[in-house]
Formats: C-alpha cells, structure tokens, sequence
C-alpha cells in the first residue's frame, strides 16, 4: 500500500506548517512508515516495481524538505528485515530513525537499503507508533502501504487508540493497485483512499493529498559525476541523468577528464554510464553533490540454475555459484529477463561462501527469468554473474467446487496443488481485480478441501488459488451463489415480560442473526434485539441476559442441537 503516498505533498505542507501558521510556536514530528512487504515486487503500469517507485519518492521528499530546528522526522519500516514467510515476520517493524530532529542522511541510507521481502503488519506499526513520538506539539502520521494488514491486526482499533493518545493520524492512502475491496475498507475506517497504478500518476496523487499551494520553485544546486575505473578516471562513456520519479532529462557538460557537472533542483536523480545504472542519487540543498561511480568489473562468477529448464511460480528454484568474492554482501537473485540490473524481488544471501548453493522461492508472472549474483566493490553493487534464461511456468492447479451454493452457507473446494505455507483459497466477486479477496482458507498438504462461508448475496462469484506476496491468480473456478429458504414463526403478540419464542429454518452458517427470544422490553422502535443462529433449523432457547455471547468462529452445530446465545445489542 503506498506507504509513500503522501510524502512529497507533505514536504511542502508540514515545512510551511512549523515555520509559518499554527505551528511556529511550537515544535512538529511527522513519522513515516514505509510498506516494504513482499507484495511491493509487483509492478506499476509504468514498468517500475512498487518497491522502488516508493523509494524513489520517498528519496526526493527527503532530499526535497528543509530542515528546521522544530521539525522531526521519523521512518518506520515494516516487513523489511523477515521474509513474510518465515517465523517473527508479522513482528517485522523497526522505527530506523527516531523521530527527533531530522536525520537526513541516516533515512536516506536506509531507504536505499531497504528490501521488500516481508508481511504487512501495519496495525503492530501503528500501535508501536503510538510510542514513537516524544516531542510536544502537534504530531503526524503518514502510512505508505500497497495492501491492507496480512497479520490479523486490527488496523481500525490501532487508529482509534493513537487518536485516542493524541496523535493526528492523517492515513490519506494513495493505493498503489489496491482492490476496490481494500480501498472500501480502508474508506470505511475514515481514511481517504486514491488508487494510481503508475509513478507519475502518484505524484499527481500526492499534490492532491497535501491539499496546500504550490510552493515556490526551488532554487536549483550545482553537482558533479566523476567516472572511475580500475583507480583510474574513465572516459570510454558519457554519463546520462533524469530525474528518478519524473524521468525529465537533466543537462551534463564535460569538466575534466572523466568528469561532468550540471545544475538541478534538489531530488532524487538516475545516472546511467554505460550498462550501469546508478539509482537515487541526491542533489542536496547547500551539499557539495559530488559522485564518484566506479565502473570496475568484478571478476565473473558462474551461475548454474537446477533444474536447468527452470520450474513453478511459488516454488523453489536451486541456483550453484562459484567464484565468487566472499564479502559481505553478496547475494543471488531471481529474476524476469529485462529487469533492472539490481532488481531483487526474490533472493538469497551467499553467507560469504566463495562457492556454494542456495535455494530461493520465486513468485511474480510466469516467462523467461534469470538469475543474477550481485557483489558489493567499495559500497556499491555490482552484477557479477547471470544464468542462462530458464522459464517459469504456473504451477498445476485445480479447483472443484458445486455448481450451486447456497447464500451465507457453508460449502466446500476440492482442490489439488503446491500448498506452499502461504497459498490461499478463496472467492470474490467475479470480476474482481487480481489481488482482491474476501474469504479465504489455507490449503495444507493433506488435501483436504476448503471449507467457506457463501456470500450472504446471491451471484457470480470466483473461486481462487494465490499465494501471499503477489497479486498473480494461479487458479480460478466459477462459483454460483443462490438464495436459500429463510422463514420465521413468532407469535402476533405477546405479554411485555414474557418470553418470546422464535422458530426459524435458513443458512446453518454462524453468520446471519435472528430475533431473540430474549423477555420483550420497552425498546426504541429502531432497535432490535437479536441473537445468533448456529444450525440449518430450530427454536430460539432460554434468554441469556442482556449482552450476547458472540463466538463467530464455532463450527455449525448440527440441527436441532447446540447453545444459543441471545442478546441485548444493536446491530
């Protein structure tokens, strides 16, 4: 989700607040959290993944936001350290830098470090965040995020307590291909919500979020690139340089040998030499801008993928090295053919082995891909091998469901499949974009079937087979949802006091709610007193008091047998 929406915007529009308005005479803290789950490997419609479209921004905002002595900058990450599918990753979210002062340099070492390989726990973000802020005066929270909680948190509670200790929680998501589902439950918490599905889009979206003026124009600052290679100032190519989040082209001139120099705005910047291609470099306000980029090869190192002809989208692909370096570092990454030199949306370290194995677990869109091992010389990585092209294919999947199911009941999916630890089962309304969901189970290696609870409309419907960490539908089966026999029996009248007996026959699911036989009470006209039903057909039992027991998560009982909890609530 889009952790970065708001960013930039906010440069401008926190800056103006602590040094002019309502907030001069007091001190501001602003905390980001940055979305670095798995899920930020899938791809914008501009081509760019959104793991560095994000970083990319998030890079210029930095860059872009003067300091001040009274504003406070924080950076959370979550998912960025556990892969999400390993024990501690819904754990995953370190405050990187806390939020007092403005550690400028510090948060943009650890956006360029940082990796999307994990869950997303954001409502554990959110209420660690809740701790997060020390300094008086006003406080904001900016959450950039692609997806919603995939940890069980309660992300609506978390917001409440943090309003509840104070904090302006300002969660304007801008959702990067979020489902409209998603986008709806995240409207519902009273967060505003604009899906973008390309990096120039999201800067639009973010001038929108800040809701403030156009700044002045900033006034721009001199840099120079240095080519090196081998120790030695290199001129065999002329570097090339855009702007990372807008692509505009800035002007080079020759220096000396070896070196060039220009003048642009403060931001985040690409500098191309030759194959290489050097990310996020910063043009800073009042910093010398200086870059030596090192052209050095690194020795070859041989990479052998088994099998050779390649294997599953969710599975696991072994690749062999050798001749490696042995440094800190290094590591091995899976890749589609074509993508940027130092994309890792599937990896392994090597563990400072000069020859070895590793076995990385590979998701995204079936075609040709590559594996790729990256060093580190001097700071900066280097791609130092590739494997052969081999291809990845969808795995064999099948799903089985009846023709017709009943509305809000229970049914089941037969299926066969990987049934990796992070696959899913579920339906959605058909037509749903890849990635949404609803109801979903976890398929085990027993095979046994799935069971859900039916929509409560009657429709079409889809059944799907995905795995956490992409958005890609690697199964799908048409499921059909019709309306069941629902019927009610109730006395025209009763005694105020009395008991109320309800019979009732409808969905054994322990979804829908019924009148209870609670003992009738003076009540507002609008109010009703309900109770849950947990099986096909029955009568209403003895009243309970005035709050219900609510267990949604109980198996059906079987007919005519099991507890009934009444209640007093509004629905």
């Amino acid at each position: 989700m889009n952790i970065f929406s708001r960013l930039r915007p906010l440069a401008f529009c926190l800056v103006p607040l602590c040094l002019a308005g309502p907030l001069r005479a007091e001190p501001a803290s602003l905390e980001l959290i940055l979305d670095c789950s798995a899920s930020m490997w899938n791809k914008l419609e501009d081509g760019r993944y959104r793991i560095d479209g994000a970083k990319q921004v998030l890079t210029e905002f930095l860059t872009a936001t003067p300091a001040h002595p009274d504003l406070h900058i924080g950076l959370r990450l979550y998912g960025a350290k556990v892969p999400f599918s390993q024990p501690g990753a819904c754990e995953d979210s370190v405050l990187v830098t806390p939020v007092e002062g403005f550690a400028r340099a510090a948060m943009l070492k650890a956006v360029k470090e940082a990796r999307a390989v994990g869950a997303t726990p954001l409502a554990k973000s959110l209420q660690l965040a809740k701790e997060d802020f020390t300094k008086p005066g006003p406080r904001r929270l900016i959450v950039c995020t692609d997806g919603e909680e995939s940890c069980g948190g309660d992300v609506e509670a978390a917001l409440t307590a943090l309003k509840a200790a104070g904090i302006d929680v300002d969660v304007r998501m801008i959702g990067i291909g979020l489902s409209d589902q998603a986008a709806a439950r995240f409207s519902a918490m009273g967060v505003p919500v604009e899906n973008v599905h390309s990096a120039k889009k999201l800067a639009e979206a973010l001038g929108k979020a800040a809701e403030l003026p156009k700044p002045a124009a900033p006034a721009s600052e001199g840099f120079t690139i240095r080519l090196m290679k081998n120790g030695k100032p290199f001129t065999g190519v002329a570097p090339a340089m855009v702007s990372a989040v807008s692509g505009a082209v800035v002007k080079l001139s020759p220096l000396e040998e070896g070196a060039y120099q220009g003048r642009t705005v403060p931001g985040a910047y690409d500098v191309t030499a030759g194959k290489k291609r050097y990310s996020n470099q910063t043009v800073l306000a009042g910093e010398k801008n200086e870059w030596v980029l090192d052209l050095t090869e690194a020795a070859p190192v041989a990479l052998t993928v088994v099998p050779a002809e390649g294997g599953v989208i969710g599975g696991e692909i072994g690749v062999r090295f050798q001749g490696a370096r042995g440094v800190d570092g290094e590591f091995i990454t899976i890749v589609a053919a074509g993508a940027p030199d130092f994309a890792e949306p599937a990896w392994a370290a090597t563990d400072l082995q000069k020859e070895g194995s590793v076995k990385i677990r590979v998701l995204g869109d079936p075609g040709p891909h590559e594996a790729r091992f990256i060093t580190v010389i001097d700071g900066e990585k280097v791609l130092a091998g590739r494997s052969a092209p081999f291809t990845l294919a969808l795995p064999s999947i099948t799903l089985k469901v009846a023709e017709e199911v009943t509305a809000a009941d229970d049914f089941l999916i037969e299926w066969t499949g990987p049934a990796m630890v992070d696959d899913w089962i579920g339906w959605v309304p058909a037509g749903a974009k890849d990635g949404a969901y609803e109801n979903y189970g976890r398929p085990q290696a027993d095979g046994k079937p799935i069971r859900l609870i039916a929509p409560a409309a009657p429709g079409t419907y889809e059944i799907r087979y995905g795995t956490e960490g992409t958005t890609k539908v690697l199964a799908r089966a048409a499921l059909k949802v019709v309306e069941g026999a629902v019927a009610l029996e109730a006395p025209a009248s009763v005694m105020a006091g009395s008991k109320l007996p309800v019979t009732w026959k409808g969905p054994k699911s322990a979804g829908p709610f019924s009148p209870s036989s609670c003992r009738t009470r003076r009540l507002p006209p609008t109010r009703t007193i309900f109770t849950r039903t947990r099986r096909r057909s029955g009568s209403i039992c003895k009243p309970r008091g005035n709050r219900a027991s609510m267990n949604c998560g109980s198996a059906p009982a079987a007919a005519g047998t099991g507890p009934c909890s009444s209640g007093g609530r509004s629905p």
